[in-house]
């Protein structure tokens, strides 16, 4: 880890300590303003996000945290512990299968083939039918080896879909 990098999670710190002591209102109203990540935190939107929607989770606010895991990932579609999050808020709110399909891909999981062959199936039955070969076992979108262009659309495909189904079931348009 860098400097800069290091210098810039240490600014996340008061929400860190907020939410260790179990003050979620506290760590929200810390990093968002109206509603919005605070400006200081911009610099790395894929941890604000990923903060927020922990915050969510905890507070067992599912369809605010998958909408923010989503977020989280938009910003950086190799997040894998993003991914396996929002699959957890998937599931919580009775998306089984679509949870299941973020688990299986953030790769954090060995794969088989027969969980190869279910991610495969529900991304075609979602309508994403290109030449897309799900990881192979041991690895997920995180390896710098691992990504390419065809798995960053299929990220941006799934972000999309997950949205418009959590509209859907909760009535919310987020």
């Amino acid at each position: 880890m860098t400097t800069k990098e290091r210098q810039e999670l240490v600014v996340f710190e008061p929400i860190y300590e907020a939410c260790k002591k179990k003050e979620f209102a506290r760590a929200f109203s810390l990093l968002t303003i109206d509603g919005e990540i605070r400006k200081i935190f911009r610099t790395d939107l894929n941890h604000a996000y990923y903060i927020l929607g922990d915050i969510y989770i905890r507070q067992e606010k599912d369809y605010e945290a998958a909408r923010a895991f989503c977020h989280s990932i938009k910003n950086d579609p190799s997040d894998f512990i993003a991914m396996n999050s929002l699959g957890v808020a998937c599931t919580n709110l009775g998306m089984i299968w679509l949870g299941t399909t973020w688990v299986l891909l953030s790769g954090i999981f060995d794969l088989s083939e027969t969980k190869i062959e279910f991610l495969k199936r529900n991304i075609e039955e979602i309508g994403y039918i290109k030449n897309w070969t799900a990881p192979s076992s041991g690895n997920n979108l995180t390896d710098p080896f691992y990504v390419y262009p065809e798995q960053t659309r299929l990220v941006a495909f799934l972000i999309g879909y997950t949205l418009s189904e959590i509209e859907s079931v909760s009535g919310k348009i987020f």
